[in-house]
């Protein structure tokens, strides 16, 4: 497909496993994959060749799912170009194994008391401010070990270097190292990443984020002589910015739905917590200077909880324009889980059995990259709709769409534009479009996808001119 990051080939174009046949066989099992992202390796790939050659091609000690990676996240900072600032957002999901008692390499994912096992799964995905996707900049994958015989509370004790949470730092420092000159990377995640140590390093080593707060912190006022004020009572205190409003997406059995919310916002200084690991031998600072803005909805439907955020960030808010902007940086985080929600569901990655966890975590990043590809064509339609579908489409492939849908052998000169060649794909996966339909939604989208590379093959079969029929 020719989309936003060219063809399979170019996008792996200078990765390097030593060896120039790998490299060959990545890009066509890359191609046969994110044409039937729904079926499993042997039906993708159609035959017993090219199945044996994807299975040995996670095998291969040579391929390694870092490589993968970066050579791509190479590709995403190119795409980032355009945008002097980028949201570099960060999320964790587990992927569940389970019923794969033969898999090597699991560990216990859930809760405690959870039977449940699998891989965690930490994804920063890049996208611009209007929310469209541009790449996976970073992905770590791993099996959680049993954790030792020592009391919670001591664990709780330890460096954060020596938790699982050091994930969020470790994402932050790859943005920051990785980020070229003249964009601005701005890390944004939910309330699991509100986590003194990550706020005070982010400042330290000039790395900019958003954060949901989930802990109401005690604000540092040395004039005051005492821990006087927290964090939501100060907020809520402050003078009222503005109302406006928000699209809130469907989640569960909640509709969609708009959403009017207050502003408030502030300067705070927040407190170093009052715990045992926080001493002065461990150059934790006393105190870390953040801005904060409070988004309350006013008047929730009956039935349903108030949206309300509290947001932190070392970027400077001093207006309405700009606690807004940092509102919607944050609303652009409901894309990693429909990022997530495509590898699992449209993707059906927790279907795939091979054998050990290693050869596992080569297939996701493969996937990953897919999933985001999948996740950029849905969104499209929406941030650039009047381009020209050839930023989606090879030529081959728009024309027998066209062809398809409009059940006629002769093809236009002029490409339609994106909007229309999303619709149609989504028709070919059972968007009815009729006129009062809105724009066609993720499932839809990734059925058509799938059947537009069977579309294209027969077309491509009867008709090698320049009509199709």
């Amino acid at each position: 497909m020719a989309d936003i990051c060219e063809p399979w080939e170019k996008e792996f174009g200078s990765i390097d496993f030593g060896d120039t046949r790998l490299k060959a066989r990545l890009v066509r099992i890359a191609e046969q994959l994110s044409n039937q992202p729904l079926d499993p390796i042997n039906q993708a790939c159609g035959g017993w060749a090219d199945t044996k050659a994807a299975y040995r091609l996670f095998s291969n000690e040579k391929v390694e799912a870092a490589e993968i990676l970066k050579v791509h996240r190479d590709r995403t900072w190119e795409r980032a170009q355009p945008y002097p600032v980028v949201l570099a957002i960060q999320d964790t999901s587990f992927l569940n194994y389970t019923g794969h008692e033969a898999t090597l390499g699991l560990g216990k994912i859930g809760t405690k008391k959870s039977l449940a096992r699998g891989l965690v799964q930490h994804t920063t995905l890049a996208m611009s401010p209007q929310g469209l996707p541009l790449g996976v900049l970073d992905q770590k994958i791993w099996a959680r070990k049993p954790l030792p015989s020592t009391r919670s509370k001591d664990l709780r004790k330890r460096p954060l270097r020596e938790k699982e949470s050091t994930r969020w730092l470790n994402a932050l420092e790859v943005t920051l190292k990785t980020a070229p000159e003249g964009i601005t990377a701005v890390t944004v995640a939910d309330r699991e990443c509100d986590i003194y140590e990550f706020i005070t390093h982010a400042s330290r080593i000039d790395a900019r984020f958003l954060i949901r707060a989930a802990r109401d912190r005690t604000l540092f006022a040395p004039e005051c002589g005492d821990d006087v004020e927290h964090l939501w009572k100060y907020l809520g205190d402050q003078k009222l910015a503005g109302h406006v409003s928000v699209d809130v997406p469907a989640r569960g059995h909640e509709a969609a739905r708009t959403a009017c919310v207050s502003i408030q916002f502030a300067p705070v200084e927040l407190k170093r917590p009052r715990k045992q690991r926080f001493t002065e031998k461990c150059g934790i600072e006393k105190s870390t200077s953040v801005y904060a803005v409070l988004i309350r909805e006013i008047t929730p439907p009956p039935g349903l909880s108030a949206l309300e955020w509290m947001l932190l960030t070392n970027i400077a808010v001093t207006s309405l324009k700009e606690a807004i902007e940092k509102m919607n940086w944050y609303r652009s985080r409901w894309g990693i889980e429909v990022f997530h929600k495509i590898l699992k569901s449209g993707c059906r990655v927790e279907s795939c059995r091979l054998g050990t966890a290693e050869r596992l975590t080569k297939y996701l990043a493969l996937f990953a990259i897919i999933a985001w590809r999948l996740h950029w064509i849905t969104q499209v339609n929406r941030d650039s709709p009047d381009q020209p579908c050839t930023a989606l489409l090879a030529e081959v492939e728009w024309k027998a769409l066209y062809c398809k849908i409009n059940k006629t052998r002769f093809t236009p000169r002029k490409p339609p534009s994106t909007r229309q060649a999303v619709r149609w794909i989504a028709q070919l996966g059972g968007f009815l479009a009729r006129k009062g339909d809105k724009e066609p939604g993720i499932i839809t989208v990734w059925r058509g996808w799938q059947r537009l590379a069977d579309v294209t093959e027969d077309c491509s079969l009867f008709n090698k001119a320049k009509t199709c029929g």
